[in-house]
């Protein structure tokens, strides 16, 4: 399970990592195992229904308990959650998954029944049987805990965005709380000042000064100069006398 969940995030992970994690999660991850095996046993005392119904609910509790770091009945309850509205999927996978791991099984222990209906000693077949076993076990965990990292992952990529949390923890960036991601994007440009824009430079010719423009001055724009003594009243000399 660690190596397939190790192989998503795009890390290598060895067996030896695998084993150094499963050893620091054995305890929570026994006691969930035990959990699941006593209420899938009564389930199936019970009626066969309620045990595919619990499969499905709980088919990724292992993952939630390795790569969250909850506890077993809080694995259990997450488990549920994620599943919600994807049950169907998930249990169709899940006995697929199942499907063909026992059929390879039984491909591994066929030779020992032929050897046990050809009358051979108790003893060998015993022993043929726990080597197939054993055989078809260590082929198809790995089969089986692929299958589950793929299915925990795909209900966080498809109700959480996890592969874009991935994706920003890999170019470095941290990810946005899941509450801001909704919000409207930041305007593009320069934010206008609280007094708005003032007049582009060159633009029009600015205000006189209080006291009018003093005699051969000139204004900061185009066209002559006052003469001295300033401009004569207008309609020329004389006018309104």
């Amino acid at each position: 399970m660690r190596i397939s969940i190790g192989a998503y995030l795009g890390e290598e992970t060895g067996w030896r990592d695998s084993l150094r994690f499963a050893v620091a999660r054995w305890r929570p991850l026994t006691a969930l195992v035990l959990v699941t095996l006593v209420a899938s046993l009564a389930a199936m005392a019970a009626c066969i229904l309620p045990y595919f119904w619990l499969s499905g609910i709980w088919a990724v509790a292992v993952p939630v308990l390795l790569v969250e770091g909850a506890g077993p009945v809080r694995s259990l309850g997450r488990s549920t959650e994620l599943v919600r509205g994807r049950f169907w999927p998930v249990l169709g996978t899940v006995l697929l998954a199942s499907l063909l791991v026992s059929v390879l099984q039984g491909i591994l222990v066929a030779p020992v029944i032929v050897l046990q209906l050809t009358g051979s000693s108790f003893l060998l077949t015993s022993i043929l049987t726990g080597i197939a076993q054993l055989v078809g076990s260590a082929l198809t965990l790995p089969y089986v805990a692929a299958v589950t990292a793929v299915i925990y992952f795909d209900l966080r990529v498809r109700k959480e965005g996890y592969d874009l949390e991935l994706l920003a923890r890999g170019v470095g960036v941290d990810p946005p709380p899941l509450d801001s991601r909704d919000a409207p994007p930041a305007p593009i440009g320069p934010v206008a000042p609280s007094g708005g824009w003032g007049a582009p430079a060159g633009h029009g010719v600015p205000a006189a000064p209080s006291g009018g423009w003093a005699p051969g001055g000139r204004a900061p724009g185009p066209g002559p100069s006052a003469p001295p003594g300033g401009w004569p009243p207008p309609g020329g000399p004389g006018a309104g006398g």
